[in-house]
């Protein structure tokens, strides 16, 4: 059985890469659903980064894109 979703789970830097969904995908599905809403409302990637992954893109910018960031980083801002 896998976990329930959380709706502001803790995650980690990089997802997993498994052809299937993981239990650790289940966890923190709230967070990969935001970031398709935010890809499809074309967002301010660093705005996103802030909000939904809860990093600080100005401070960590190598950290921030390896959480698998699906908004375009050629957006401006």
């Amino acid at each position: 059985m896998f976990p329930r979703p959380e709706i502001n789970p803790a995650f980690q830097d990089l997802a997993p890469t498994e052809p299937f969904l993981t239990p650790y995908d289940f966890k923190i599905l709230v967070v990969y659903l935001r970031l398709l809403d935010a890809a499809e409302d074309e967002a301010n990637w660093k705005e996103v980064a802030r909000i939904v992954l809860r990093r600080d893109p100005d401070a960590d910018l190598a950290r921030t894109r390896r959480c698998g960031n699906p908004i375009s980083h050629e957006q401006s801002g």
